[in-house]
C-alpha cells in the first residue's frame, strides 16, 4: 500500500450529446445529418482519450460536464465512453472524491475494492446544471435552476455551478490546484497546453480561437467562482475580450496560450484536415512521437512543436464520410489553405486588425497570437487592452 496520488487539478471536458439533427448543424450541408453527430461523437471522443493517455508530470482529476442532464444524457455518454474505451468511474462525484481522499490506496489489481471503486484516469460524469449554489454545494436560490441553454447567458451559470461542484471534489481530495475548463469542438487539442495550465497554478490561462472565443480555460483556486463568468458574451465575437475583462476585473492575472481551432463550419474541417495529414506527414507513421511520452511545459527559451492526441476516432470518421482527401483537399470542395505558420498555430480563417504578445509563454515561442477579439469592433465596444507590470492583461470600459 501507498499514499494516494496528489491531484494537481480538474480538466473539466463541456460537452452535449451528440444527437442527429441537433450536433454540429452547419456541416450538415457537408456531412449529412448523419454523417455532422457521428463527426461530433469522434471528436469528442478524441479529446477525452488524448486527456486520458496524456502523462504529464502532475496527477490530475477528469470530469466529463454533460448535457442533457438527464438520464438518457447519461446513458449517452456512458455509452459513448464504453464504445471508444474510455475509463470511466463507476461510482458517482461523491464517493469516488471520498476513496482518492483516504489515507492510502492500494494500485494493484487483487485490491478489487479500490480499482472497482476508483481509477486515477478514468472520467467522473457530471450533470450540467444552472442551479446557483455556494462554495458547499448548497442552493443558494432554487427559483434560479432554468432549462439548460449552451447557446444563451445561461452558460455562465452552468460554469459557475460547476466550478463550485468540481472545487468541492477537489477539497476533498487535498487539493487546491487549477479547474480547467476545455470544449469538445477541438479534436487536435494541445497538450502541451495542459501541462502549462497545470504547472502554473497561480494565475488563470486560456487558449483563444480564431472565432473570438476560446477552447481552453484554466481557473486557478482564489478566483471567485460567482464574479469571473458575469458579463461573459458568449457565441460572440467578444466572447474572449469579455471573459479576460471578467478575470481581471477580479484581479486574476491571466496568460494567453495557443490557438485552438473549433470545428463548426465546412471551412473548420478543411483546416482540420490540412493540419491532421500535415502531422501524420511529419509523424512518418510514429504515432509514440506525437503523444510524446510525457507532456511537459517547455523551457521559456525553446520553442516547442505543438503536441497533441492522435485524433484517430476523427480521422477515420472523416475518412467513412470520404472527407480525406489526398493532400489536403476536402473532397468535394475547392477552397484554398487557411493555414498559417509551420507548425499551423496561427489561421487566417478571420480578418485580425489587432495582435499582442503575452509577456510569459507566448513570447517564448517567438510569435504573437492572434486574437479575432481585438479588431476595431472591440474598441468600439469598449475593451482596450493594456498590460500592466507583471505583464498580465487587463480590460476595462
Amino acid at each position: 500500500m501507498g499514499r494516494a496520488p496528489t491531484v494537481s487539478g480538474s480538466v473539466v471536458v463541456v460537452a452535449k450529446c451528440p444527437i442527429p439533427g441537433r450536433s454540429k448543424t452547419r456541416l450538415i450541408p457537408l456531412t449529412g445529418v448523419d454523417g455532422s453527430a457521428q463527426l461530433a461523437t469522434a471528436m469528442l471522443a478524441d479529446v477525452l482519450t488524448a486527456l486520458t493517455q496524456a502523462e504529464t508530470e502532475k496527477n490530475f482529476d477528469r470530469i466529463l460536464l454533460y448535457a442533457p442532464p438527464t438520464d438518457v444524457g447519461k446513458l449517452t455518454m456512458e455509452n459513448l465512453l464504453d464504445r471508444f474505451g474510455i475509463p470511466r468511474q463507476r461510482t458517482d462525484e461523491n464517493e469516488a472524491s471520498e476513496v482518492m481522499s483516504t489515507k492510502t490506496y492500494k494500485s494493484s489489481k487483487s485490491d478489487r475494492k479500490h480499482t472497482k471503486s476508483w481509477n486515477p484516469d478514468a472520467w467522473t460524469l457530471l450533470p450540467m446544471s444552472n442551479e446557483k449554489i455556494n462554495s458547499e454545494g448548497d442552493p443558494i436560490d432554487h427559483s434560479s435552476s432554468k432549462p439548460l441553454n449552451l447557446k444563451s447567458s445561461y452558460l455562465s451559470d452552468i460554469l459557475e455551478n460547476a466550478l463550485h461542484r468540481v472545487r468541492l471534489r477537489l477539497r476533498k481530495l487535498k487539493s487546491d490546484g487549477p479547474v480547467i475548463f476545455v470544449g469538445m469542438d477541438s479534436p487536435d487539442i494541445p497538450l502541451d497546453e495542459l501541462a502549462y495550465a497545470l504547472e502554473d497554478c497561480k494565475r488563470a490561462r486560456v487558449c483563444p480561437s480564431a472565432d473570438g472565443g476560446y477552447g481552453l480555460l484554466s481557473v486557478p483556486y482564489h478566483a471567485p467562482a460567482d464574479r469571473i463568468f458575469a458579463g461573459v458574451r458568449w457565441s460572440d465575437p467578444l466572447t474572449l475580450a469579455s471573459q479576460l475583462k471578467a478575470l481581471t476585473d477580479e484581479d486574476v492575472r491571466v496568460t494567453v496560450g495557443r490557438v485552438m481551432y473549433d470545428v463548426d463550419e465546412p471551412d473548420d474541417v478543411i483546416q482540420l484536415v490540412e493540419r491532421l495529414q500535415k502531422s501524420e506527414r511529419r509523424l512518418d507513421g510514429n504515432e509514440e512521437d506525437q503523444q510524446d511520452n510525457l507532456v511537459k511545459a517547455p523551457p521559456k527559451t525553446v520553442r516547442q512543436e505543438r503536441t497533441t492526441g492522435s485524433c484517430n476516432f476523427t480521422i477515420q470518421t472523416l475518412q467513412e464520410l470520404k472527407l480525406w482527401g489526398p493532400d489536403g483537399k476536402l473532397r468535394g470542395l475547392n477552397k484554398e489553405s487557411h493555414v498559417d505558420d509551420d507548425d499551423g498555430t496561427i489561421a487566417k480563417q478571420a480578418t485580425l486588425s489587432t495582435s499582442f504578445s503575452t509577456h510569459d509563454h507566448v513570447e517564448d515561442y517567438g510569435e504573437e497570437v492572434l486574437i479575432h477579439s481585438y479588431t476595431s469592433s472591440a474598441y468600439e465596444e469598449g475593451f482596450v487592452p493594456s498590460h500592466d507590470m507583471a505583464g498580465s492583461h487587463s480590460y476595462s470600459l
